[in-house]
């Protein structure tokens, strides 16, 4: 319903690069049963048995033998323009007023 052009949700998967080439900021994801960000990613662990074995070639050939629902050049195209940058990352502090500090939590 809502077109491209009208979308106000940009998908994590077009801002970890430029998060990283823009703001130095490298991004560590755990997930389950989701290969979306093989593409993106740099290196890629999988945990069996609490064991990490370093399976990025593997993941990358999945990109190429199965391509993922977005298009492979927005992602690029993500990275290297200014149309997709990362934004401004505004400057935060803790609130103590936002902590409980008695009672049941």
């Amino acid at each position: 319903l809502v077109g491209k052009s009208r979308e106000p949700i940009t998908a994590f998967i077009y801002k970890v690069k430029p998060l990283l080439t823009q703001h130095n900021v490298s991004t560590i994801m755990v997930v389950g049963g989701s290969g979306d960000f093989f593409e993106v990613a740099d290196t890629v662990i999988l945990m069996d048995k609490y064991r990490p074995y370093d399976v990025t070639q593997e993941a990358k050939q999945i990109t190429v033998d199965i391509p993922v629902p977005y298009q492979s050049d927005e992602v690029q195209t993500a990275t290297a323009t200014q149309h997709h940058a990362f934004g401004s990352i505004g400057h935060r502090i803790i609130d103590s007023n936002n902590f409980q500090t008695s009672g049941k939590v």
